[in-house]
């Protein structure tokens, strides 16, 4: 429990393999869980993008299926558009990485 200063002033530490040890290793849990939030956060930039480009096209894929064939009503696009909005309105990662 006792911290060895280099001097009576404690404003350095004393150089000690255990505590430049446990330097490390708290930077190192540090590190890998920040690329773990940023992993996850890369992760939700793509899904939002994946679910623009899905709105963007399945109204035009749908529009054509039924022209091919040779239908007159489209299929039920929309219920593929709520799932991936719904899909989009979970918990942000932000707030999920602070419970951590």
């Amino acid at each position: 429990t006792r911290i060895p200063y280099k001097t009576a002033g404690k404003e350095n530490v004393a150089d000690r393999p255990e505590i430049e040890r446990e330097l490390r290793l708290g930077l190192q849990y540090l590190s890998r869980k920040l690329a773990a939030y940023m992993s996850k956060r890369g992760q939700a930039d793509m899904a939002k993008k994946r679910a623009n480009l899905y709105a963007k096209y399945i109204p035009l894929i749908a529009e054509f299926s039924t022209e091919l064939a040779g239908k007159k009503k489209e299929p039920n696009y929309k219920k593929l558009l709520e799932n991936e909005s719904a899909f989009e309105s979970k918990k942000p990662v932000e707030e999920e990485e602070i419970e951590n």
